[in-house]
This record gives C-alpha cells, structure tokens and sequence, in this order.
C-alpha cells in the first residue's frame, strides 16, 4: 500500500511538473491561422430574385463618341 502512495505522489509530481514546463513553450510557439471564409447563399429563398447589372456602350452624340450606361435587371 505504501508503496502505490508513493508512486502516485511521484506520478502526480511528474505531471505537474510537465504541465509547468509545458505552458511556456506553448506560449511562445502561438500561431494564428486565418483562413478568409466564402458565403454562398443557395438555399431556396435566394432563387428566382431580380438583380441589376450596369451595361455600357460607345456611342457617338454631336460627333464624338460617348460612353452611355443604363441599369438592366436579370434573374438570378
């Protein structure tokens, strides 16, 4: 019996002193990784919805060429 006390008292020993020396390695060696998130919505409420896009043309007004863009839905 007494010798299962002592090699619990010296297994609890060891790991508090494993645990202590451990924490400041951890703390020097901390790295952060962050990765960029992409949301993507295609659940059915995000059918059939109208959107706008800008179209642009070259024209030509009192001789010289002009860009004219205009607001045109689609369905997405």
């Amino acid at each position: 019996m007494k010798k299962l006390m002592s090699m619990l008292a010296l297994g609890a020993l060891s790991l508090t002193g494993v645990a202590a020396s451990a924490a400041p390695a951890a703390a020097q060696q901390r790295v952060v990784v962050r990765e960029r998130t992409v949301v993507r919505h295609d659940g059915p409420r995000y059918h059939n919805r109208w959107r706008t896009k800008r179209v642009c043309e070259k024209r030509w007004r009192n001789h010289r060429r002009v860009t004219v863009c205009r607001t045109v839905r689609y369905r997405r």
